[in-house]
C-alpha cells in the first residue's frame, strides 16, 4: 500500500528540526516522497534541505539518484528566488552528468525558468527550444503539453499575448486528450491570465485551474490561481471578492517563497485598500510590496553578476577579461545605487504619507489625471510598435507553419515504398527548409523590421551545408560567394535558385569515378546580382522539359527578380536585379 504523503512531511519536519534518528535512517524512496509532499505544500525550504542531508548523510550514492535530487534542490532553489545558486547547480549538472531524456528535459525547464524570471527571453526560449528538439529526435511526446504550456509562460511574460494563446490552447487540447491534469490546469491558468476584454472568461479558466490543483493537494499553486482571481475582481471593481482572494491566496503560501510573487500580493492588497478607502491599510501593504520587490531585483541583479563571474572564469583573453571585470564593476555599483535610492525613496514615502492623509481628495484627483496620461502614453507606444510586433507574430506563425510542414513530410515519406517517391518528398522537403531557414534568420536576427538586410554569404553556405548533409553521393562545393547584405526579398529567392541547381546536380550529374565538384560564384554590383554555376559531370541527364518542377521554380524565382538564364551543359549563367 502506497505511505500516506501527509507521513512525508511529518519525516520532512523532523528532519529540519535536527531529529538525528530520521537524518540516519530515512532511505532514498522515503526522502523523495517527503521532498514530493513538500513541493505540494510550498515548502520549498524543506525540499532544499531534504535534499541536501540525503546527499551529505550517504557516502556511497548512485549517480542516478544524485542527479534526481538535484533537479529537485534547482526546483525548490527557482521557486524560492533564488536564482544565482539554482542556475550554478544547473550548469555543473549540465555539464558533469549523462542524464536521461526525461532529466534533461526537466533540467532545461529549470532553465528556462530561471531565464525567464531574470527577464532573459532569448535564453529562455533557446532552452525550450533544445527540449523541442530531444522530442522531435525521440519522437518522445507523452510530456509535450509540459513543452507548450512553458513557452506560452515564457511569451506571456514578455507581452506577445496572441502567441501565448496559440501555444495554451494546443496545451490544453493535449493534456485533455492525455488526461494529464496539472498540465490541463497549467492551460488553463495560462489562458486565464491573457483573456483581457471579458472578466468572467478570465475567471472561468482560473476557476477551473483553481478546481484541478485543489484535486491534486497543490496548495502553492492554488495561491498563485487565487492571486490572479483577485486581479480580475479588481478589474470589475469587486473589491470585497478581490480582498477575499487575496486573503486565500496569502494562506497558501509558506513563509518563504518567490520575492517577486510576494511583491505583487501586497502591492493588489495596496490597491484594494485603497479604493476600500482603508489608507493606513494600502499603505502598510504598498511598504511590504516595495521591500519584496527591492528583494527580488537585489537577487536578479546578483544573478547576472554571478552570471558574468562564471563567463570570467572561462575566459582566457586578457582584453575579454577586462570588459567583464568593468560589466561587473558596473552591477555592483548599480547595485549599491539601488540601495541607495531605496532609502531615499523611504524618506520621500515616509513625508509624502502624512501630506498624503491630510489632504487624500486632491491626490485621488492627481492619481486619477497621472492614470490617463499613463494609459495615453501606452496607447501612444503602443501604436508606434504595432507593425514592428505583427510582422514578428506573422514571421514567427510562418517559420512554425514550415517546420510543422516538414515534419508531416518527414512523416509521409516514410509510407513510401518506391525510392523515386522518397526522393521527391525529400526535395519538397528541402525546397520547404530553404524558405524555413530565411525566415529563421529573420526572426533570430535580432532586428526585426522589415527592411533589415540579410548576410547572403551566410544564407547560402547554410543552404549549402543543409543540402551536403542529406546527400549520399561524394560531393566537393567550391564557393566563391562575395560578403553582401541583402533584403529577404532578394535573399530568399537567390536561396531557391541556388538550392534548385543543387538537387538537379545531385539527381542528375553523371560522372565516371571520384568525387562530384561543384562550383557555385555570387557576385553583387550595385543593382545586379550575378551567378554562375557548374559541376563536373560529364553526362548531364536532365532536358530541357518545362513541365520539370525543379526548372519551373528556377524560372520563377528568376522572372520574379526581373532577371535572365544562360545554359550550356551543366554551366549556368543567371543575371537578377536586387528588389
Amino acid at each position: 500500500m502506497k505511505k500516506n504523503k501527509l507521513t512525508y512531511y511529518l519525516i520532512a519536519l523532523c528532519v529540519l528540526s535536527g531529529n538525528g534518528i530520521f537524518s540516519q535512517t530515512i532511505d532514498y524512496d522515503s526522502t523523495l516522497d517527503s521532498i514530493n509532499a513538500s513541493n505540494k505544500l510550498g515548502a520549498w525550504d524543506l525540499v532544499i534541505y531534504l535534499a541536501n542531508n540525503y546527499m551529505v548523510t550517504y557516502d556511497s550514492v548512485p549517480q542516478s539518484q544524485i542527479e534526481v535530487l538535484r533537479l529537485k534542490k534547482i526546483e525548490g532553489l527557482v521557486a524560492e528566488g533564488f536564482y544565482e545558486d539554482a542556475w550554478q547547480v544547473a550548469n555543473d549538472l549540465k555539464e558533469k552528468s549523462s542524464l536521461s531524456i526525461e532529466d534533461r528535459s526537466y533540467l532545461l525547464y529549470s532553465l528556462s525558468k530561471i531565464y525567464q524570471n531574470t527577464r532573459q527571453e532569448y535564453k529562455s526560449h533557446q532552452s525550450l527550444d533544445q527540449v523541442a528538439v530531444v522530442y522531435d529526435t525521440t519522437h518522445k511526446t507523452d510530456l509535450y503539453s509540459k513543452y507548450l504550456n512553458r513557452k506560452s509562460s515564457v511569451y506571456r511574460t514578455f507581452g506577445k499575448f496572441d502567441m501565448a494563446r496559440v501555444y495554451a490552447l494546443e496545451a490544453l487540447r493535449l493534456s485533455k486528450k492525455d488526461n494529464n491534469r496539472l498540465e490541463q490546469a497549467e492551460a488553463y491558468v495560462n489562458l486565464g491570465e491573457l483573456q483581457f476584454k471579458d472578466p468572467q472568461v478570465n475567471l472561468d479558466y482560473l476557476s477551473k485551474a483553481y478546481t484541478i490543483f485543489n484535486e491534486l493537494n497543490l496548495f502553492y499553486k492554488r495561491a498563485r490561481v487565487s492571486l490572479h482571481m483577485a486581479i480580475n475582481s479588481i478589474k470589475t471593481e469587486e473589491y470585497e471578492q478581490a480582498l477575499q482572494y487575496l486573503e486565500l491566496s496569502e494562506k497558501h503560501l509558506p513563509q518563504r517563497i518567490n520575492k517577486e510573487l510576494l511583491s505583487h500580493l501586497f502591492a493588489y492588497k495596496s490597491i484594494v485598500f485603497e479604493n476600500m478607502n482603508e489608507l493606513d491599510s494600502a499603505l502598510i501593504n504598498e511598504r511590504k510590496s516595495r521591500v519584496y520587490f527591492t528583494d527580488f531585483q537585489l537577487s536578479i541583479s546578483n544573478f547576472k553578476v554571478r552570471q558574468l563571474s562564471y563567463k570570467f572564469d572561462e575566459l582566457q583573453n586578457i582584453e575579454e577579461k577586462k570588459e567583464y571585470i568593468n560589466n561587473i564593476r558596473a552591477l555592483e555599483n548599480d547595485r549599491k545605487r539601488l540601495l541607495l535610492l531605496v532609502l531615499i525613496g523611504g524618506m520621500f514615502i515616509a513625508i509624502i504619507t502624512s501630506f498624503f492623509i491630510k489632504n487624500k481628495k486632491n491626490i485621488k484627483k492627481i492619481r486619477l489625471q497621472s492614470r490617463k496620461i499613463i494609459h495615453q502614453n501606452n496607447s501612444l507606444e503602443t501604436s508606434l510598435n504595432e507593425k514592428q510586433l505583427l510582422l514578428n507574430e506573422l514571421n514567427h506563425r510562418v517559420k512554425n507553419n514550415l517546420t510543422l510542414i516538414v515534419s508531416l513530410i518527414k512523416f509521409q515519406s516514410k509510407s513510401l515504398k518506391y525510392p523515386e517517391d522518397k526522393q521527391k518528398m525529400l526535395d519538397l522537403e528541402n525546397r520547404i527548409r530553404t524558405i524555413s531557414l530565411a525566415h529563421e534568420q529573420f526572426i533570430y536576427g535580432g532586428d526585426l523590421k522589415e527592411d533589415r538586410l540579410f548576410n547572403i554569404r551566410t544564407y547560402i553556405d547554410t543552404i549549402v551545408n543543409a543540402v551536403k548533409s542529406i546527400c549520399t553521393r561524394k560531393i566537393k562545393v567550391q564557393l566563391d560567394v562575395e560578403n553582401f547584405d541583402t533584403t529577404i526579398d532578394t535573399a530568399l529567392p537567390i536561396g531557391i535558385i541556388i538550392n534548385e541547381l543543387l538537387t538537379n546536380s545531385l539527381e542528375h550529374a553523371k560522372i565516371k569515378e571520384g568525387i562530384l565538384i561543384i562550383n557555385l560564384s555570387l557576385s553583387a554590383n550595385n543593382q545586379d546580382v550575378f551567378i554562375f554555376y557548374s559541376d563536373s559531370g560529364t553526362e548531364f541527364l536532365l532536358k530541357e522539359n518545362k513541365t520539370s518542377l525543379g526548372l519551373f521554380i528556377i524560372d520563377s524565382m528568376i522572372h520574379q527578380l526581373r532577371g535572365k538564364i544562360s545554359r550550356t551543359g551543366s554551366e549556368y549563367k543567371i543575371d537578377l536585379k536586387v528588389k
